[in-house]
């Protein structure tokens, strides 16, 4: 919504601030993005986020599911996109009870299931619905040789990461901003301006609403 208007009319603050707050309470459950993989307690969130991995997301992640005619238009929409959200969505790693092993970008590699491949699953073994808590064994990362140089170069990675720990706290995710930093707050105006195809300002455009064209 905000996107296609956007490109329309241009919209005063206060809008842009009812949207973000609208989708803030939508959208996000406790600082955690919508089908990540964070299956913490739904009661203390959104229960439109509740309703959706209760009757979409149930038995498949929201990344690991195909668009098909039978979801809505909302949801195939929001399975058409999930291709960008690499570019804003990082994961901020707690207890990782919560993070996707393969989905979210918990590392400096991004998605692993981008960075190994589709072969990654077989070769760890880890599935794609796994958590990256199931890569740890006793208190220490546990991974299958490495096969590959993908794999190795994840293992280095690892060696720098602490294993998961209780007392960490939630998996948190936050949302990348124009300026490259990393919020744990959504913002549709800025959203929007990394999406956009933008062109030069145009002398005529500060007459735009103005009563002058009356």
């Amino acid at each position: 919504m905000v996107n296609f208007w956007s490109q329309v009319y241009t919209h005063p603050v206060d809008f842009y601030r009812k949207v973000d707050s609208l989708c803030t309470a939508f959208f996000v459950e406790e600082h955690h993005a919508i089908g990540c993989g964070s299956q913490g307690p739904v009661e203390r969130g959104s229960l439109w986020v509740a309703w959706i991995r209760g009757n979409v997301f149930l038995r498949k992640s929201f990344w690991n599911t195909n668009d098909s005619p039978r979801f809505s238009r909302v949801i195939r929409s929001m399975l058409q996109l999930k291709h960008l959200l690499p570019t804003f969505l990082k994961c901020e790693i707690g207890n990782r009870m919560d993070a996707s092993f393969w989905w979210d970008s918990w590392t400096e590699l991004g998605p692993l299931r981008d960075f190994v491949g589709q072969r990654g699953p077989r070769m760890l073994p880890l599935s794609l619905e796994a958590k990256v808590v199931e890569a740890v064994r006793n208190g220490e990362w546990f991974l299958s040789n490495a096969r590959s140089e993908e794999v190795q170069q994840l293992e280095i990675k690892l060696t720098g990461l602490p294993p998961p720990q209780p007392d960490r706290g939630n998996d948190n995710y936050l949302w990348r901003t124009p300026a490259g930093t990393d919020l744990n707050s959504f913002s549709s105006e800025g959203t929007w301006e990394q999406l956009r195809t933008q062109s030069p300002q145009l002398p005529w455009t500060k007459l735009v609403g103005s009563r002058r064209l009356c």
